[in-house]
């Protein structure tokens, strides 16, 4: 007798970026389909969760690195200052010190 058994399924994930400051969903990126061997279907389902964060973490990451700065980061961020005067010249103030 002949049976049809599912060797394994062909996966294609769809994502949106879900932001809690915005009511739309835009898309996410555009991922590659996946064949997974029907076996290993369960571990696949299991490691997703885990895979999506981690994609996330990286997308994040990339996005941060090519944006500018804004506004309040270059604000928040510490100002270089110059150093006192005395500190520029040690020697001087050094000299008025032992004068006074």
């Amino acid at each position: 007798m002949k049976r049809l058994r599912i060797l394994g399924l062909t996966i294609k994930v769809n994502t949106v970026w879900v932001d809690d400051d915005r009511p739309d969903m835009p898309p996410g990126p555009d991922l590659n389909p996946v064949s997974v061997p029907f076996a290993e279907l369960g571990e696949f389902a299991k490691q997703l969760p885990k895979q999506i964060t981690e994609l996330t973490e990286q997308l994040l990451a990339q996005e941060n690195d090519t944006k500018p700065p804004n506004r309040a980061a270059r604000r928040a961020a510490p100002k270089k200052r110059a150093p006192a005067k005395a500190a520029r010249r040690p020697a001087k103030a050094a000299a008025v010190s032992a004068d006074g």
